[in-house]
């Protein structure tokens, strides 16, 4: 495994030239972009906290589409849309001139590719070196465990064994290619984006000493921000730590802020409707707010549900007589990153001085807890 990381190291390397040779258009950028078989609607897309926003749009004729705008104060991952087409093609837009090929509506990501400009270059050569070793040779190994194991073949146990050590090693691959992309491109919008996917797997330590190597141009860069955010909430999401304050309307309309609920022990329960094991933990929380709720305990239920009125039905129907709130950006949520939260059910357990006392501690657990805190 280490050689073939070296290897990848090297092909990434490889595009280090390239920043020499290519003048940055400081004027604006240009996007041109082709589309096999396809006339119809394309659009221009952003992304803002998970959610993604039309902010452009042109027509393709012939295949044949471009945008056009002007100076690009913050580079930034955007994708292009075609009308009727599933899927988005990824890019990074900064000054100069784009160049797109898609040469598969059908498999639209798959097939777009954006040249001509530093961060897409490094972006394109990324996907293609991920491609290459997370898919080509797997594929590849497979053929050969055919040939040499045809017995094995009909294992079912051995091949889920064997899809799983190759989804391991893929993953792994994909995280050194990218933060070789970090350390290789400090200076390059690139790095930050790499970094945006890294960071939720990295400890505070790595992420923090990560960001101390961008360069110091993009401090103002709404991803260098974002970073900070998950870094801080990294940090606070320990025990001992003071919970992150909010402020937040309520299923009833009410303001609620955490801070204003000092003096009580508060549960936080990250859940969601669609969420399987946390609709297993409504029961568990029923009895501790019948038991416990006039005698210190706040639960404050904070639904990561798209779907508000499923939301709202399903806490009516349940009767889950506690404190809701919904975010609909989920896991990009303000509240959300600043815990932490990577997957539901999530809970922290904040004391009546506002320190984290328990995080992730459910069920019978949970109930002794609250029972030795509040008996």
């Amino acid at each position: 495994m280490k050689k073939l990381f070296l290897a990848v190291m090297g092909l990434l390397l490889c595009c280090g030239g390239y920043a020499q040779e290519k003048a940055v258009n400081k004027n604006g950028f240009t996007i041109n972009g082709t589309v096999k078989d396809y006339n119809g609607k394309v659009y221009l897309t952003d992304e803002v906290k998970g959610q993604y926003i039309r902010v452009d749009s042109t027509e393709a004729v012939n295949g044949v589409y471009s945008f056009s705008g002007g100076n690009v104060d913050w580079p930034r991952m955007m994708h292009i849309e075609l009308e009727g087409v599933s899927g988005m093609g990824s890019f990074i837009l900064e000054n100069g001139e784009i160049n797109i090929r898609s040469n598969d509506t059908a498999f639209f990501y798959h097939s777009t590719r954006a040249h001509n400009t530093l961060n897409n270059e490094v972006f394109n050569k990324y996907r293609i070196d991920e491609e290459y070793y997370t898919v080509t040779t797997h594929r590849a190994e497979v053929m050969i465990e055919m040939l040499r194991y045809p017995e094995k073949m009909e294992d079912a146990e051995y091949q889920s064994q064997q899809f799983q050590r190759r989804s391991r090693e893929g993953t792994q691959i994909s995280r050194q290619l990218r933060m070789t992309i970090v350390e290789t491109y400090p200076d390059e919008v690139i790095s930050l984006i790499m970094l945006r996917t890294l960071a939720p797997k990295l400890s505070a330590d790595s992420l923090e000493m990560y960001l101390g190597t961008i360069d110091d141009k993009f401090d103002e860069h709404p991803y260098t921000k974002e970073l900070q955010t998950v870094l801080n909430a990294k940090y606070a999401d320990i025990v001992g730590a003071t919970a992150p304050n909010f402020t937040a309307t309520d299923s009833n309309g009410k303001t609620v802020e955490l801070k204003e609920l000092r003096g009580d022990y508060v549960l936080l329960d990250f859940w969601a409707t669609w969420c399987a094991p946390c609709r297993r933990e409504i029961p568990i929380l029923k009895q501790l707010n019948s038991t416990y709720g006039k005698k210190g305990l706040k639960i404050v239920g904070i639904s990561l549900d798209e779907d508000e009125a499923k939301w709202r039905s399903t806490i009516e129907a349940q009767k889950m007589n506690w404190i809701h709130i919904c975010d609909s950006f989920a896991w990009n949520g303000e509240i959300a990153v600043n815990y932490n939260v990577q997957a539901v059910p999530k809970t922290v357990l904040v004391d009546p001085e506002g320190k984290i006392v328990a995080i992730d501690v459910r069920g019978e657990k949970l109930v002794e807890l609250i029972k030795s805190l509040l008996d």
